[in-house]
């Protein structure tokens, strides 16, 4: 019998809340399938199984929370008796199932013997949840559509694929893009008075949506603007690219967080949180890089950055877009983040203002690079500036300090040959 546990997965919180469980009580399991889609204040993550067997218990339902660490199931044989410690309350379940065993926590009243629970488990896998009925019905689809169909909400059973071939994660995303323009179609010839459709809340937008209203709502957030003049950092871009070839590519990105952690050592509360008890001031640099995909938005962490080389910083940046694009992201691939950098530079946006990542203090929206007219030696010339805007929790990052740490990004970014020092 294997007991499954709660990961550590949020930052601000030790607690994750209990989104979907995507197994039944005598389903059976094999390694890597998911168990539990659980919220942290981060993501939506997947808690998977990491052994063969059928799941013989879930000790919380959906929407409860839950500490990291705790015993959240048990899976092992269908004939292997439960732990003594785990009670059990039996309650009516669907149409399917005369009865339908969920595990409690203890001190749960009407609570039936191990051996009662066994029985109804045997019950229910003899009457249907078997291996090899599971296996029949079950629908072929990847890692990555697995998890854009349950964020998304389409069901694997209504997408074909021809010659009835695995489900990919594009076969998903058609799907859910034709769906939402037959909603508009239908809205627009079910009635004229229909001005509108709603598509449900994912569980991963739901959860994005709770960490913006909380940033917005307790951090008291003011905001910087510099531009840098980019021309030294594009030409030490780009030959520092030439030299390493394929094997990895530096970006705007990458060079700006080698120069927060620069400037952070002459101004430590910058990589900082505001507690009740006082300012807790982190020794390392931990920056996380925020990722857009079509679920939302996800921010990994690159640790350490202070006590990291330029490519090395690059290399595991390059790594977390790739695990995010891939739906491989991990809870401890989030968190520990100290500060955070947004990039809307891709989509020709030149400025914008973005909101600070609880618990930290500071988050940096990277504008497009392009180019503006300045006066060099009484003419007129063209040069590429790129607009960078802070965010400071002002509780502990006075105005003065931001904008200290700001102008010291500002000259590392355009002197960035120091950084090779």
């Amino acid at each position: 019998m294997f007991a499954i546990k709660m990961p550590k997965s949020g930052q601000t919180t030790d607690e994750s809340l209990i989104a979907r469980w995507n197994k039944k009580i005598g389903d059976p399991v094999k390694r890597g399938d998911s168990l539990i889609s659980i919220e942290t204040d981060k993501a939506t993550l997947e808690v998977e199984s990491y052994c063969d067997g059928y799941l013989r218990a879930s000790l919380f339902k959906e929407g409860q929370f839950v500490s990291a660490g705790e015993i959240v199931a048990y899976v092992g044989q269908i004939d292997e008796p439960l732990p003594d410690e785990v009670n059990v309350k039996v309650q009516p379940a669907g149409d399917d199932d005369e009865y339908k065993p969920i595990m409690l926590l203890s001190g749960e009243d009407d609570k039936l013997s191990i051996n009662t629970v066994t029985t109804l488990s045997e019950q229910l896998f003899k009457e249907g949840v078997s291996g090899t009925q599971e296996h029949d019905n079950k629908v072929l689809a990847s890692p990555k559509a697995k998890r854009a169909a349950k964020e998304l909400g389409v069901p694997l059973t209504s997408i074909c694929t021809q010659n009835n071939d695995i489900i990919k994660y594009e076969n998903v995303m058609s799907k859910y893009t034709n769906d939402i323009r037959v909603n508009r179609g239908n809205s627009k010839s079910e009635t004229q008075n229909k001005a509108y459709y709603i598509t449900p809340l994912t569980a991963m937008r739901t959860a994005i949506a709770r960490k913006m209203c909380e940033s917005a709502q307790t951090i008291p957030q003011y905001t910087v603007t510099v531009d840098i003049n980019m021309e030294n950092t594009i030409r030490l871009r780009n030959i520092l690219n030439n030299e390493l070839g394929n094997s990895c590519k530096i970006a705007y990105h990458d060079l700006l967080a080698i120069c927060v952690a620069r400037a952070i050592a002459d101004h430590p509360n910058i990589s900082a949180t505001f507690t009740e008890d006082g300012i807790k001031i982190y020794n390392g640099v931990h920056i996380g890089l925020a990722v857009s995909l079509e679920q939302g938005l996800v921010v990994p962490v690159v640790r350490d950055v202070q006590s990291k080389s330029l490519s090395e910083i690059a290399s595991e940046n390059s790594c977390n877009i790739a695990k995010a694009k891939e739906g491989k992201l991990t809870g401890e691939d989030m968190t520990g983040g100290t500060i955070t950098i947004s990039n809307l530079g891709m989509y020709g946006v030149e400025c914008f203002t973005a909101l600070i990542n609880p618990p930290e203090s500071c988050i940096l929206a990277m504008g497009s690079i392009s180019e503006k007219p300045v006066k060099v030696s009484g003419e007129m010339v063209f040069r590429n500036y790129m607009t960078l805007t802070a965010a400071f929790d002002h509780r502990l990052i006075d105005g003065a300090v931001g904008a200290s740490f700001l102008h010291r990004v500002k000259k590392l970014m355009e002197s960035p040959e120091v950084l090779l020092l």
